[in-house]
């Protein structure tokens, strides 16, 4: 889903499994992020994902829609129990 939508930075769902679009206006940490995001999904042992996870929880802190389990429960979905 996130190949379909190039201007979000990662595709998060609610309880009713509604997409949220999360997306960072910032170039700088758009590009780190990113680059963080993409290690996460070709290596076995990714590196930074606890961080671009902790990074969503924070950044969606304020949207009542989604919380930190749903996020957690997430990323254990789509990397498994490496997080």
């Amino acid at each position: 889903m996130i190949d379909s939508d190039r201007d979000a930075d990662y595709i998060l769902f609610d309880g009713l499994d509604c997409p949220i679009r999360f997306v960072i206006s910032e170039s700088f940490i758009k590009f780190c992020f990113r680059t963080l995001r993409g290690s996460t999904i070709y290596r076995e042992e990714p590196v930074g994902l606890e961080m671009v996870a902790e990074y969503i929880i924070k950044a969606m802190a304020h949207r009542p829609e989604i919380s930190r389990e749903m996020i957690l429960a997430q990323f254990q979905r789509e990397y498994g129990e490496r997080i």
